[in-house]
């Protein structure tokens, strides 16, 4: 058996909705015996908290969820399994809680110990700060940041023959 899992038509949000991102997104998903038996895609909502602290950033999914099932949706897009539209229903109930449980093994096992932004550099101290609509990235620079860059990128000759 496998099941694919896919995303797309992402739309970004930032300090909205009492989160720091909201992000609206499609999910589609393939099931196979090897075949394909089940294929269907569905509105998921995820909303998250973004904390960055001495150039790690935290990230705690606060929901994740299925969006409201349309009006005019009954079935799987594929359904070679014939799912009737109760057990159709009964599928997406599982799914929403099954996502509900995948936010908490997220939060604990991957984004509990955070993220090492890709520099580590002790003259800038990074964090982020969510206004509605915004997200602002604050780079506080410390004194000598200019001998950190000199360092990485000037070559041999301009190292030595630099005046301090």
């Amino acid at each position: 058996m496998s099941l694919d899992l896919s995303a797309s038509n992402a739309t970004v949000q930032f300090g909205r909705f009492d989160a720091d991102l909201t992000v609206d997104f499609k999910l589609h998903m393939n099931v196979g015996v090897p075949d394909t038996v089940f294929i269907d895609t569905f509105d998921c909502i995820l909303s998250a908290d973004i904390i960055a602290d001495n150039d790690v950033v935290y990230f705690k999914i606060l929901d994740l969820k299925l969006g409201p099932l349309p009006t005019n949706k009954r079935k799987a897009e594929k359904d070679l399994m014939e799912l009737s539209e109760s057990e159709y229903v009964a599928f997406r109930d599982a799914l929403h809680f099954s996502l509900g449980d995948l936010r908490k093994l997220l939060n604990a096992e991957y984004f509990k110990q955070g993220i090492q932004l890709p520099y580590n550099i002790q003259e800038i101290n990074t964090s982020v700060l969510f206004k509605e609509r915004a997200m602002y990235v604050l780079m506080e620079i410390e004194r000598g940041i200019d001998r950190f860059f000199e360092d990485e990128f000037w070559d041999e000759d301009a190292l030595r023959n630099r005046d301090y």
